[in-house]
């Protein structure tokens, strides 16, 4: 899993280079540093999506987590053809609970 993060922390690296995602990129960085060591994250298969993470557990469909101007997450549940599914906005104090939530509506192994 840490090769993982380490790709995730590279892409994020080439991706702050752009002004525009510094923001972004920021608030994906912190939230990187509460799930690395939280045990209930632990199978997941992190990405990158410009200034996004994406999330799976082997499953087909996928959580992507953003960061808005206004200052919170936003979470949605994304179906393969990036149909989004269901989204909701999370602060950095909910984003951890509001995450598993949506983990859970994809879970391991799902078609």
């Amino acid at each position: 899993m840490n090769s993982e993060w380490d790709e995730v922390e590279n892409e994020f690296a080439v991706r702050e280079q752009w002004g525009a995602l510094r923001t972004s990129i920021a608030a994906m960085r912190r939230l990187v540093e509460m799930i690395k060591p939280d045990p209930r994250f632990h199978d997941l298969q992190p990405s990158v999506s410009l200034g996004s993470l994406v999330f799976r557990r082997g499953a087909k469909r996928s959580v992507w987590v953003s960061w808005d101007d206004a200052g919170t997450y936003t979470v949605s549940l994304v179906a393969p053809g990036l149909e989004f599914l269901e989204t909701t906005p999370a602060t950095e104090a909910s984003i951890l609970d509001v995450l598993l939530e949506y983990l859970e509506k994809a879970p391991v192994g799902e078609p």
